[in-house]
């Protein structure tokens, strides 16, 4: 399994759910964000079965799974891990990690201290910012669980600071240094952040799983 696909991409686990004198039927289903504990099961408009591959047709924002149940073995369902399903114009690029509002002056220094997964000096990872006035911005980032700041901008425009990283990429911590916050969007699981949040003023935490 892939963490994302693109629509029109087939996902076959014909070898492993197939059974022989017996029939396996496939259901994708829906992860809301407001609750991940309550899966919806969708609808053939957003995808195919067909003996063991599921063809998906239509991109979500929430993540999905594929749970399989097979006529004899019928108290053994399987499902997939979670996975994103992108349109194929938007799959391969960044994804939006955070983003957060600061009361800050326009002009003044953010400064954050950010990890990524399996992020190394041998092997960095480029994450882009916005400080505030829709260009995007490069950082290198070398660390998984950076100790010091490692980005550094000018709050220009509005005062929300997004950052994006590279598909599939998670962000392993989040440190800020004099930066005031009213609010911060956590577009990942908290538990993936492992460093808290230094001098930040925080007012709201919002998370999607």
């Amino acid at each position: 399994m892939n963490p994302t696909y693109s629509v029109g991409s087939v996902v076959d686990l014909s070898s492993r759910v197939n059974r022989p004198s017996s029939t396996t039927n496939g259901v994708l289903y829906r992860v809301p964000k407001d609750d991940p504990t309550k899966p919806e099961k969708l609808s053939d408009d957003y995808y195919d079965y067909d003996k063991g591959k599921v063809t998906l047709k239509r991109a979500l924002d929430d993540e999905v799974f594929i749970q399989y149940d097979n006529s004899v073995l019928k108290d053994y369902s399987l499902r997939t891990e979670n996975f994103r399903i992108k349109t194929t114009a938007e799959f391969g690029q960044d994804d939006k990690a955070f983003s957060f509002v600061t009361g800050n002056a326009q002009g003044s220094a953010i400064k954050m201290a950010i990890g990524v997964k399996d992020a190394t000096a041998a092997a960095p990872v480029k994450v882009k910012i916005d400080f505030g006035n829709g260009t995007k911005v490069e950082r290198t980032i070398v660390d998984e669980l950076p100790t010091a700041v490692n980005v550094t901008g000018t709050l220009t425009g509005s005062n929300v600071v997004t950052v994006y990283v590279p598909q599939d990429k998670q962000i392993t911590a989040l440190g800020t240094d004099g930066v005031k916050m009213s609010k911060i969007d956590l577009v990942t699981s908290l538990n993936s952040v492992t460093s808290l949040l230094i001098h930040a003023d925080l007012d709201s935490v919002e998370a999607w799983i």
